[in-house]
């Protein structure tokens, strides 16, 4: 599967402004017929079985999830063993693009199950739950005082969550948080654009 995307396209779609794209221009001049054509922009591609983004991924901005991206999109092959970790990455992404309000009080929790030896240790003598779900909204909506979201795989399954995962689930939901484990990105925008369009509490 191959994704495509020009700077002129991403413009069109509302994605970013022409000055965000350093050879767009709003207004094209006209046309010198006396000069060669410049060669069109080649459009941006990754593909792969397990790359399943929209266009808007391919976009380059000056942040850490579009450089993790762009990384992907030169190495396609880094998709696998880490599909849930990219789709994390498009997550945060999208909604730097689209939603920057909603953005600036998204933020991540590190997985202290996949770090190993010291590291660990390290990280939960700090403090660091073991089974706490990995994004974190700030924002009151809809009588909730915040979203919580766990993220698997849209392949994985309810066998995927473990025991630490369910209790904390449990935990935030009875203290007034709206937690909920999402299958894949998909589900976990839909989940949370859900939750930032509720009324305000």
């Amino acid at each position: 599967m191959s994704f495509r995307l020009s700077w002129e396209e991403a413009i069109a779609r509302g994605y970013c402004s022409a000055s965000e794209a350093p050879t767009v221009k709003e207004s094209a001049a006209p046309k010198d017929s006396s000069k060669p054509a410049k060669p069109k922009r080649e459009s941006r591609s990754a593909s792969g079985p397990n790359i399943d983004y929209p266009d808007i991924a391919w976009l380059p901005r000056e942040t850490h999830h579009s450089r993790a991206l762009q990384s992907l999109l030169k190495r396609p092959e880094l998709i696998s063993g880490n599909k849930e970790h990219f789709d994390q990455v498009y997550i945060f992404h999208f909604f730097e693009i689209k939603y920057p309000d909603l953005h600036a009080l998204l933020h991540a929790t590190p997985n202290a199950g996949r770090r190993k030896g010291v590291e660990r240790g390290h990280v939960l003598s700090e403090g660091l739950r073991k089974g706490y779900p990995d994004m974190s909204l700030d924002a009151a909506r809809g009588g909730y005082h915040g979203l919580r979201c766990e993220l698997k795989r849209k392949d994985a399954g309810q066998r995927s969550i473990s025991e630490d995962q369910r209790a904390w689930i449990e935990r935030l939901t009875a203290e007034g948080y709206l937690a909920f484990v999402a299958f894949g990105w998909e589900e976990a925008i839909d989940g949370i654009l859900k939750y930032w369009k509720s009324p305000q509490a």
